[in-house]
């Protein structure tokens, strides 16, 4: 199926700024910093270049060919929220470490006991 001027402007458009963004990202050398970022960029970057021509040429295998991509990117794309939390959650170990979280979660339990016993009647 051909694909309209603006779309096709789109979808290059697309590729331009992943490319943009991952040059910015060599030279500022946040390539080691967000590694896992860095290859969301680089899967996401493929799949246009992959789908791009599947649209066109492949227009049957399209549909898998783009939930195939799209399965992909999702669960890259949750990698990459862990790898963020973690880097802004540096500054609070205790937190990633779950040192707080015991003692917060055993209070939190006791409250809801007391509750509880008292509303069955005991």
């Amino acid at each position: 199926m051909k694909q309209s001027l603006p779309q096709l402007a789109l979808a290059l458009g697309t590729i331009l700024i992943l490319v943009t963004l991952m040059v910015l990202m060599v030279k500022r050398k946040l390539r080691t910093v967000y590694p896992l970022f860095y290859a969301f960029l680089i899967i996401n970057l493929l799949s246009a270049v992959i789908l791009i021509p599947a649209y066109r040429y492949a227009i049957g295998q399209y549909f898998y060919v783009y939930w195939t991509c799209s399965t992909v990117i999702m669960l890259v794309g949750f990698a990459v929220l862990y790898e963020v939390f973690v880097n802004i959650l540096k500054p609070f170990s205790a937190v990633i470490n779950n040192r707080l979280a015991p003692d917060l979660q055993l209070s939190e339990f006791v409250c809801i006991d007391k509750d509880a016993a008292h509303l069955v009647g005991k």
